[in-house]
């Protein structure tokens, strides 16, 4: 090879090599722009930042994952088109991860919602360093303990949005291992991913039942039923899970028996599953305590 030859060969080489560092430099680099948050249950709607090296230069297709101990439709709600994937527009040089805190009334430990990012797009890049691919927030919780009352907690498993409501019973009849007839004492009916409902002090001494109801979804469901106050502190009372085909059924759990300020029940308390007949004959409807 002449010298003229090395020459061209080493120019190209050269100029391949600055071809690729010039396009490089041009993907644009995303991260958090924090990698903790703490918010009060009370907040609402909160966002998430992601900072970007540099303006992006066509549409970014940003996907992450979600973990920590918040249960997604319970605990918050994703404000993204999905639940996995962030679009951010072309010449944006930040974007935002927005999600929405339930503020329920159930008594819970504080709460972490993870957020992961995993990748992007081809006209873009993560950013280097694994800590600034990570946010994590933590949810205060802002319940306690009734101190005049028993308060029992409805709560549900992370997935497709399903509505539960959540009952106390009184007056139950029970003939031949069937509920006859009931009152509705206390009735909890929000549409989020959570249900509370009390039995305080002033109230009639007697057996009362707990009863968690289907009310609309598309899926299995599996709920806990935790109960606080009077001889109860963060409780399981029980925990189940509703089919598919449980839609418009509720179960009935108890009894809970009272009196004055105490609140006992059965080492294994009994469960009566009431069908759909039975729930369209005697309606949920709250009535005066």
């Amino acid at each position: 090879m002449n010298l003229f030859s090395r020459v061209l060969l080493f120019g190209g080489v050269l100029c391949m090599s600055l071809a690729c560092s010039k396009s490089d430099s041009t993907l644009t680099s995303v991260q958090f722009s924090e990698t903790t948050k703490t918010v009060d249950e009370s907040a609402g709607t909160i966002s998430v930042t992601l900072s970007l090296g540099s303006a992006a230069t066509q549409d970014l297709i940003l996907a992450f994952s979600v973990g920590g101990t918040a249960v997604k439709n319970g605990d918050y709600i994703l404000n993204t088109t999905t639940d996995s994937t962030l679009t951010i527009a072309k010449g944006s040089t930040s974007a935002t991860i927005s999600l929405q805190v339930i503020d329920d009334e159930a008594i819970e430990d504080d709460k972490t919602i993870e957020l992961t990012l995993i990748s992007v797009s081809s006209s873009g890049t993560l950013g280097s360093t694994s800590a600034s691919l990570t946010n994590t927030i933590t949810i205060q919780d802002n319940d306690s303990a009734p101190a005049d009352s028993f308060q029992a907690d409805l709560l549900w498993d992370a997935g497709t949005l399903v509505n539960l409501d959540f009952a106390i019973l009184s007056n139950v009849v029970i003939v031949d291992n069937s509920i006859d007839s009931y009152d509705v004492y206390d009735l909890s009916e929000y549409t989020t991913g959570f249900e509370s409902v009390k039995l305080p002090s002033s109230a009639t001494d007697g057996e009362y039942y707990l009863a968690p109801i289907y009310e609309s979804g598309s899926r299995s469901v599996t709920y806990t039923c935790v109960v606080n106050g009077f001889d109860f502190s963060n409780t399981t009372a029980f925990s189940e899970t509703f089919s598919t085909t449980d839609v418009g059924y509720f179960y009935v759990y108890g009894p809970f028996t009272k009196s004055g300020s105490t609140i006992s029940r059965t080492a294994k308390t009994g469960k009566v599953k009431l069908s759909k007949a039975v729930y369209t004959k005697t309606p949920f409807a709250k009535v005066a305590k």
